[in-house]
C-alpha cells in the first residue's frame, strides 16, 4: 500500500467515522471523536472543511445525510445534534437522559435515529423537531450501533453489553429477527445496494443477507476487531481494524488477507470504505483519521493462524506524517496532534548523555526499513544483555505504593498516553464525584509545569485534572484489557461496582457471592467495568480482592490478560517482590510475554534499576521477542536514572531491528533538553528529520521549552511561531503551551497577547496555564484574577485548580495568602491530595520555616490514600543539607526509602553534601551507594572526595 493521507486535528481518539454518498461536489468524511468536536472533510483529499463545535462531552457516533447537507452526532452529553454542513451551526439539539452512543438519517434524509444508555431507539421527525420523538420498543442493553434498512421500514442495533443484532419492525416496535453472535457487535454496516450486513463482533467479521437474515460468510480475525467494511462498488474486499493497530483488507469469497496498513499509533476503532472503493478511511486511539488508497501489495504469509486469515508481513513504507492544514472557512477547527506526555522526574543534570548514544541512534536508523514490528515469532541473535550491576547489590522488599511520578505513558501511541490515558496521553479518565457525572469525558488537558524541576520540565501530571483522580497513563499500562487497545471497559456507572461498595466493611468476596446468588450474571464485560471502576477510585485492595474471588472460583476462563492484572494489583497492594513470587502461581501456559511485561513496568515505576534489567533479560531469555514497549521502558527508566545507559537500549534495538517510534524520538529529545544538551537534542531532531519523521505540536512545546530553560531566547521563540501558525483563533490548541513557555522567557507582552484571545472564552487548560504564566511574569493579581473567573464560570474547581494558583504564591513567598487558599480549598471540599502538600511544604521551606515543613511531610507521609511526592521530600531534604544538619538530612532519606523512593541519585548527591557542608566524613557512603546501585559520575565523585573520612591532606602528611 502506498502512503495513506494522514488527517489530524482530534485531540483525543477517533471512536467514528462516515462517508457520504457522491454529491455533484464529490464525496465527503465526518469523523468523531472523545475530544467533543466532529470534524468534516473532503473525503478524496482528506482536506479540513471544517469543526462542529457545541458538544460539552466524548462525540461517539457521527453521520452526513445522503446529500451532505447536513450531519449528526450523538455525544456523552445527553444529546444528538443536527449540524449545517455548509456553515457548521447547530440546526437542532435532541436532549436524551443519558449518554447517546449512535445515531443515523434515514434513506430520505427525514428522520433521525439514535440509541444509547438508556436502551431505547428513537426516531426523531428533522421536519418536525419539536415534536416528540417516536421510541421503538425497549432494548435489552445499551445500544451500540444502529442503522436504517428496507426503505426506512426496519431498523438494526446492538448493544454494548449483549451479543447479537436485533431488528425492528417501526410500523410494530417489535424484533422480528435476530442475528445470534458470540460477543457484542462493535460494529454494522448495510451495503449501499441493500444487500449485505457486515457486522464486527470480538475477532469475527460476519456477513449476512439482509432480505432473508442467513448467516453468508463468518471469518476469524488475527486479533480482536472492533469495525468492519465492505467495498461498496463490487462487494469483493472487506476490510477489518482492532486491537492490533493495523489495518487489514481480505478478500470476500476466501477470507485470504491481501493487503495490510500499518501506520497507527494505538488501536483502531472505526473503518469504512469510500462510496468508490478507491480509498478507506481508519480511525484510531492516536487520534488521527488515515486514507488509504486501494492497492496491490507484495507480501508473505505466516502460519498457525485462526480461520482463513493469514498474517502479512508487508514491507514498512516511510511515513509521511502529512498534516492536512486547515484552509479558511466559517467555522473554527481545533487541529490538535495526538498529545506525547512523557513523566519526568529528579535526575541530575551533569550526567549527560555520551557520544555513544548517537552512535547509537545512527545505527538503528541505517537499518533496512522492512520491519515487523511486534510480530510474534522470536527472532534469535546473540544474547545482548543489558548489564545487571552488582549482584550482590541489596533491595528493600518494601510495599510498593502508588508512585505519581512512575507512571508511564502506553508506548505505542501518540501518546500516550497515555494512554492511554489522562496525564501522558491527554485522555481524561479522572474520576468524577458521583452519579452519572463520570459518564461524561472531562475534557482537562496536560499542562507543563515549571522551571524549577530537576529535569527542566515539570512533570505534567503535577498540573492536570484532579489529585484524586486515578491516572489514565497507569490505566493504559497496567490494565492488561487495555493493553493493544482491548478496552471492554467503558466508562458507565458499573451494577457489580456499586454492589461492591455499598457491602462497607463486608469483604469483596461476600459481595460477589451475594451477587451470583441473587441470580445476577458474571461476564466479562461486567467484571471489566467494575474493575475500571475500582482502579480509577484507587481501591486497589478491593480490586485485588476481586481478582483472587475470580480466579479462586472459576467463573470465567482465565486467560493471560487476567493473571497480569492481578500480578499488577499485588504490586500495588503487597509490593512489587510479592508480585514477582505470584508469577510461579500462574499457570505455565499463560506465564506470556505480557506478564513480563507487567512485572516490567512495575519495576520501571519504582526505578529499581537492577530488577528492571533482570526482568528485562528474563523476558529475552525465555524467548519473547524485544518489544518497542520494554526498550522504551527502560529508556525512561535510563532517562530518570542513568542516562549513559540509553546507549545500551539503543543498541539492543538495533540488535532486534526495533525502529524508534515518534515517541522514542521524544524521550531521547528530552533526556538532551533536560541535561541541557541543546546540540545533542538539535542532533536528535536532525535524525528524526532524515528518517522522515516529524514533531508533532507536543514534541514541539517540549523542544521549545528546552530552548527557553536554557536560555536559548531566539530559538525558542521560533519554535513557537511555528507553533502559533499564520491564525492563532484556528490554532487555538495551543494557546496553552504558548502562555506557558512565554511565561517561562518572561515575555510578558506575549503572555498578555495570548491570554486576550483566550479570555472572553477560556478552556480549563488555557486558565491553568494562565495562572501560572501570570504568576512567572510577576502578575500574581491577574493569576488571581483567572482563578476567581474559573469560579465564576462555573468551572470544576478541583484541587488541582487551587494547587496551580498555590504554587503562584509559593513562587513570590506569600504565605498568609498560601494559607488562606489552602483554608479555602479545605471549606470547599476539595480533598487535599500530593500535589497540594508539596506546594504548601514548598510554601513554607521558601518562607524559612524548614520545621514547620518538615511537620507537614510527616504529616502527608501518615495519610493512606496519598504518596507525597519525591519533590516534597527534597525540598526539606536540600534546606537541612544546606544548613548542614546531617541528622535531618539522614532522616528524611530514610523516610524517601520507607516512602518507595530508592536508587535515586539526587538523593545520594544531596545526603553527600549535607556531609560537605557539616564538614563532617561520610564514613560508608560509597558503600551504601554500591548497594542502591548508584556510581558516582564526575561531579559527584568530586563532591565524594570532599567527606572522604579517609583523604589525605598537608596536615595527614606531616602527622604521619
Amino acid at each position: 500500500m502506498g502512503v495513506p493521507l494522514v488527517c489530524h486535528g482530534h485531540s483525543r481518539p477517533v471512536v467514528d467515522v462516515s462517508y457520504s454518498p457522491v454529491t455533484p461536489d464529490g464525496f465527503f468524511l465526518i469523523s468523531a471523536s472523545k475530544d467533543s468536536n466532529p470534524m468534516l472533510r473532503n473525503g478524496e483529499t482528506g482536506d479540513w472543511i471544517g469543526t462542529f463545535e457545541g458538544h460539552k462531552g466524548a462525540v461517539w457516533s457521527c453521520s452526513l445525510d445522503k446529500n451532505a447537507m447536513r450531519a449528526a452526532s450523538a455525544s456523552a452529553d445527553f444529546t444528538a445534534k443536527i449540524w449545517n454542513a455548509l456553515t457548521g451551526d447547530v440546526l437542532h439539539s435532541f436532549e436524551h437522559k443519558h449518554i447517546v452512543r449512535a445515531c443515523a438519517f434515514s434513506d430520505d434524509t427525514h428522520l433521525l435515529l439514535t440509541g444509547g444508555m438508556e436502551k431505547i431507539l428513537r426516531i426523531f421527525d428533522l421536519n418536525r423537531p419539536d415534536a416528540p420523538p417516536k421510541e421503538v420498543g425497549s432494548s435489552p442493553g445499551s445500544i451500540r450501533t444502529v442503522e436504517w434498512l428496507h426503505s426506512d421500514k426496519t431498523i438494526l442495533s446492538s448493544c454494548t453489553d449483549t451479543g447479537d443484532i436485533r431488528l425492528w419492525d417501526i410500523r410494530s416496535d417489535k424484533i422480528v429477527q435476530t442475528l445470534e453472535t458470540k460477543s457484542p457487535v462493535t460494529s454494522a454496516e448495510v451495503s449501499p445496494d441493500g444487500r449485505y450486513i457486515t457486522t464486527a463482533d470480538g475477532s469475527s467479521v460476519k456477513f449476512w443477507d439482509a432480505n432473508n437474515f442467513g448467516l453468508l460468510k463468518s471469518y476469524d480475525m488475527p486479533c480482536n476487531v472492533e469495525s468492519a467494511s465492505l467495498e461498496p462498488k463490487h462487494g469483493k474486499t472487506f476490510i477489518a481494524g482492532g486491537e492490533d493497530m493495523w489495518v487489514h483488507r481480505f478478500d470476500f469469497q476466501t477470507g485470504e488477507e491481501i493487503g495490510c496498513n500499518k501506520g497507527h499509533h494505538g488501536p483502531v476503532h472505526c473503518v469504512r470504505y469510500a462510496p468508490e472503493g478507491e480509498s478507506y478511511t481508519s480511525g484510531s486511539e492516536d487520534g488521527t483519521v488515515r486514507i488509504w488508497e486501494v492497492g496491490t501489495v507484495n507480501h508473505e504469509e505466516s502460519n498457525n493462524l485462526s480461520g482463513h486469515v493469514k498474517l502479512v508481513a508487508e514491507e514498512v513504507v516511510r511515513k509521511a506524517e502529512t498534516l492536512c492544514s486547515p484552509p479558511g472557512f466559517g467555522f473554527s477547527s481545533i487541529s490538535v496532534l495526538n498529545s506525547l506526555a512523557l513523566q519526568l522526574h529528579s535526575i541530575s543534570a551533569c550526567d549527560l548523555i555520551g557520544g555513544e548514544e548517537m552512535f547509537a541512534l545512527s545505527k538503528v536508523l541505517r537499518r533496512s526499513q522492512s520491519l515487523r514490528l511486534g510480530a510474534r515469532n522470536a527472532v534469535y541473535y546473540s544474547k545482548l544483555e543489558l548489564p545487571l550491576g552488582e549482584r550482590n547489590s541489596s533491595s528493600e522488599p518494601n510495599a510498593l505504593i502508588h508512585d505519581k511520578h512512575g507512571a508511564f505513558p502506553r508506548f505505542h501511541e501518540r501518546s500516550w498516553s497515555s494512554s492511554t490515558g489522562r496525564r501522558s496521553l491527554s485522555s481524561d479518565a479522572g474520576a468524577k464525584s458521583a452519579g452519572e457525572e463520570e459518564d461524561l469525558e472531562n475534557r482537562t488537558s496536560d499542562l507543563e509545569g515549571d522551571s524549577d524541576s530537576d529535569d527542566g520540565v515539570t512533570s505534567q501530571e503535577e498540573l492536570s485534572g484532579d489529585e484524586d483522580d486515578i491516572e489514565g497513563a497507569e490505566l493504559e499500562l497496567h490494565v492488561p484489557d487495555s493493553e493493544a487497545g482491548k478496552r471492554t471497559a467503558s466508562k458507565r456507572s458499573s451494577e457489580l461496582f456499586q454492589a461492591i461498595v455499598a457491602f462497607s466493611g463486608v469483604s469483596v468476596g461476600s459481595a460477589l457471592d451475594k451477587w451470583v446468588e441473587e441470580g445476577k450474571e458474571i461476564n466479562r464485560t461486567e467484571i471489566a467495568n467494575a474493575m475500571l471502576q475500582l482502579r480509577r477510585r484507587r481501591m486497589y485492595g478491593r480490586a485485588m480482592q476481586m481478582a483472587e474471588w475470580l480466579e479462586e472460583s472459576k467463573k470465567i476462563e482465565m486467560e493471560e490478560r487476567d493473571y497480569a492484572t492481578r500480578l499488577d494489583l499485588i504490586a500495588k497492594v503487597r509490593g512489587v517482590f510479592k508480585a514477582e513470587a505470584y508469577i510461579e502461581k500462574i499457570p505455565e501456559s499463560f506465564r506470556g510475554e505480557m506478564v513480563y511485561r507487567t512485572l516490567l513496568s512495575n519495576y520501571a515505576a519504582e526505578s529499581n534499576v537492577r530488577k528492571a534489567e533482570e526482568v528485562f533479560n528474563k523476558m529475552k531469555d525465555l524467548g519473547f521477542p524485544r518489544s518497542l514497549f520494554a526498550c522504551d521502558q527502560m529508556l525512561m527508566l535510563y532517562k530518570r536514572v542513568d542516562k549513559k545507559k540509553i546507549a545500551d537500549v539503543l543498541l539492543v534495538m538495533e540488535k532486534e531491528n526495533l525502529k524508534p517510534s515518534l515517541f522514542t524520538y521524544t524521550i531521547l529529545i528530552d533526556a538532551k533538553g533536560s541535561s541541557h544538551d541543546i546540540s545533542g537534542m538539535e542532533g536528535i531532531m536532525e535524525a528524526m528529520k532524515s528518517e522522515g519523521v516529524e514533531l508533532d505540536v507536543r514534541a514541539q512545546a517540549f523542544v521549545a521549552r528546552h530552548y527557553a530553560l536554557a536560555g536559548v531566547k531566539d530559538k525558542a521563540e521560533k519554535v513557537l511561531r511555528e507553533m502559533e501558525g499564520e491564525n492563532l483563533e484556528a490554532n487555538r490548541h495551543v494557546c496553552k503551551d504558548l502562555l506557558s513557555i512565554y511565561g517561562t522567557l518572561q515575555m510578558a507582552d506575549e503572555v498578555n497577547r495570548i491570554w486576550k484571545i483566550c479570555e472572553e472564552n477560556p478552556r480549563f487548560d488555557e486558565s491553568l496555564a494562565a495562572i501560572l504564566a501570570f504568576g512567572r511574569i510577576n502578575q500574581v493579581k491577574e493569576a488571581e484574577a483567572v482563578f476567581e473567573k474559573m469560579v465564576k464560570m462555573g468551572h470544576r474547581v478541583s484541587s488541582n485548580t487551587y494547587s496551580v494558583l498555590l504554587r503562584v504564591y509559593v513562587d513570590h513567598k506569600m504565605v498568609s495568602e498560601g494559607k488562606d487558599l489552602v483554608k479555602r480549598m479545605s471549606d470547599s471540599g476539595c480533598k487535599i491530595g500530593a500535589l497540594t502538600w508539596d506546594s504548601l511544604i514548598r510554601l513554607y521551606v521558601e518562607a524559612g520555616d524548614v520545621e514547620k515543613a518538615d511537620s507537614s511531610l510527616v504529616k502527608s507521609t501518615q495519610l493512606k490514600q496519598i504518596k507525597p511526592l519525591m519533590s516534597s521530600f527534597m525540598y526539606v531534604m536540600d534546606e537541612y543539607a544546606r544548613r548542614g544538619d546531617v541528622h535531618n538530612t539522614e532522616k528524611i532519606f530514610q523516610r524517601m526509602r520507607q516512602a518507595g523512593y530508592l536508587s535515586r541519585f539526587r538523593q545520594f548527591q544531596t545526603l553527600i553534601q549535607s556531609y560537605v557542608n557539616a564538614k563532617a566524613p561520610a564514613y560508608g557512603m560509597k558503600d551504601r551507594m554500591k548497594a542502591d546501585n548508584i556510581f558516582p559520575n564526575k561531579g559527584l565523585a568530586a563532591q565524594l572526595a570532599k567527606a572522604d573520612p579517609f583523604k589525605r591532606t598537608h596536615l595527614s602528611d606531616i602527622l604521619d
